[in-house]
């Protein structure tokens, strides 16, 4: 299969797209009478899908009040800080969408394949991917390859693919992939890691993540990436602690912008830690475990296309043994 060529385009200093002449006189005129019967139909036909319940949801009532159903042919990006559980929630995701027998393509850039195929058996197993990496233990490992047998059974329910750090026609492959497979969705983790050329790196993951939405569109696929947010409070050992805000998104403005939802994990204090307990923290490092909430992980709506009232609204998740469950089920 041949990678998925993308079309060069213009853009002006502050990245916004310059269509050509050209780009106009391609375009099919229509009847206004023919457009307007075309676009009916294609609402009827967007709206039977919803009804169909062609859509995916998260897999936590918590962040699924927030979000709600996510069509075929939207970006949503889940932003986190370092060590905020961005990739297990990704894999999570993987897991409860797979066993209600939907498709998925798993694309990674920081792990080969046998290694991403590995650690998700060791999550359905309630293992950690330490755990599989530490020593020998004959009852893990039983559990691991009855869970590979399993896996490779229901082969197509989940594919998993890498890029190392790719160009954004390297995740194109992959999205013609889905496409053609016919795949509910598409999981990117993630794109801070995507090689976006030469220049400004803000300025090439814009056109980076436009050119995903654009794919995501086209090929009528759902895509779920993961990135990158700064670190909060000018890089501070604290910062990543913080409540992340709308200019969080490392790299582009353009993540918040273009997508269709977002959200941002982190891991929190405990509520009602002073600013005297955080600057002793700074001091002592090793006293921040102390003021942040243990094997909690907290979810913004940062962005919301459709339901404006979503946005900055909060939830909690509870995180245990590489597994994120619901904060109301702990």
């Amino acid at each position: 299969m041949k990678p998925l060529r993308l079309v060069r385009r213009e853009y002006d200093d502050d990245g916004s797209y310059i269509p050509s002449p050209e780009f106009y006189k391609s375009k099919p005129m229509e009847l206004p009478e023919d457009m307007a019967e075309r676009q009916v139909e294609e609402a009827r036909a967007f709206l039977a899908q919803i009804r169909a319940g062609h859509h995916l949801r998260f897999p936590w009532p918590d962040v699924d009040r927030l979000i709600g159903p996510m069509l075929p042919g939207w970006f949503v990006a889940v932003g986190g800080r370092a060590k905020a559980g961005k990739t297990t929630f990704l894999r999570d995701c993987l897991t409860a969408w797979t066993e209600q027998g939907k498709t998925v393509v798993y694309v990674g850039t920081e792990t080969e394949v046998a290694a991403l195929r590995l650690s998700w058996a060791a999550s359905r197993c309630g293992l950690s991917f330490a755990d599989v990496l530490d020593g020998n233990n004959p009852e893990a490992d039983r559990q691991l390859l009855a869970d590979l047998g399993r896996q490779k059974g229901q082969a197509y329910r989940a594919i998993f693919g890498e890029i190392g750090e790719g160009t954004v026609d390297d995740l194109g492959y992959w999205v013609e992939y889905a496409r053609i497979g016919h795949a509910d969705a598409l999981i990117f983790d993630h794109l801070h890691m995507l090689d976006v050329g030469p220049g400004e790196e803000w300025r090439g993951l814009g056109r980076a993540v436009k050119a995903i939405k654009t794919m995501a569109r086209d090929g009528k696929l759902l895509v779920v990436a993961g990135a990158q947010l700064t670190q909060g409070e000018g890089g501070s050992v604290l910062g990543e602690h913080e409540v992340p805000g709308n200019g969080s998104w490392a790299g582009s403005s353009g993540i918040q912008r273009l997508v269709d939802a977002g959200i941002q994990l982190w891991k929190p204090f405990h509520k009602g830690v002073t600013p005297q307990q955080k600057r002793e923290a700074r001091d002592e490092p090793g006293k921040i475990a102390d003021i942040v909430q243990r094997n909690v992980m907290a979810v913004r709506v940062a962005a919301h296309r459709w339901r404006q009232g979503a946005m900055n609204q909060f939830a909690k998740l509870y995180v245990e043994q590489d597994q994120v469950h619901s904060w109301t089920s702990r």
